[in-house]
């Protein structure tokens, strides 16, 4: 999350954080109350959004905190600089944002409930991951795996076409991911 950096048309699937020049922003200063565990907190937010019909807004604590943008960026006017970061209240702010985009941020057209629960899998169970692992080396499928060849099989081919996408919201999946492009060269 960098703060303040200036949008363009370039910028796809990335957090912006009180960007510069976003045209769904009305930039104005602005200190709204957003109650969180029952307490009223003064949050700093450099302006309010215009929903022009391209961006869907997410809305957390009965407030509109962001939303996602025709490239799929979720950008909040919300001020996290780093005097702000320093408040607990800000920091809580933060990571209950993080929860909640984590099931928003990859395109999730191609992904069945099969890829989803095998990633979710993969996070808990260490001997089925490095199953996983042992067939994408050798291409045997181990008889130890419990899971159908063709929703692992699918499973790889979703992670080895989205890999800077997947790598954000499952960094678990990084030594899947390494082995994958260590095999293509």
């Amino acid at each position: 999350m960098e703060l303040f950096k200036v949008f363009n048309e370039n910028l796809k699937r990335e957090f912006l954080c009180a960007p510069l020049n976003h045209p769904n922003i009305e930039y104005e200063w602005i200190e709204r109350k957003i109650t969180i565990d029952d307490n009223p907190n003064e949050i700093i937010f450099i302006g309010n959004l215009i929903d022009d019909g391209s961006i869907d807004v997410i809305s957390l604590y009965d407030e509109d905190i962001g939303f996602f943008d025709k490239n799929k960026n979720f950008v909040t006017p919300i001020l996290f600089h780093h005097l702000n970061m320093n408040r607990d209240i800000y920091k809580k702010l933060c990571e209950e944002i993080n929860k909640s985009l984590k099931d928003f941020r990859i395109d999730k057209e191609g992904m069945s409930k099969n890829i989803q629960n095998l990633i979710n899998r993969l996070d808990d169970d260490v001997p089925f991951y490095m199953d996983v692992l042992k067939y994408i080396r050798t291409n045997k499928f181990p008889a130890e795996i419990d899971v159908k060849q063709s929703n692992v099989d699918e499973l790889i081919s979703f992670v080895n076409k989205d890999k800077k996408e997947i790598l954000t919201d499952y960094p678990h999946l990084k030594l899947m991911i390494n082995i994958l492009e260590n095999q293509a060269i």
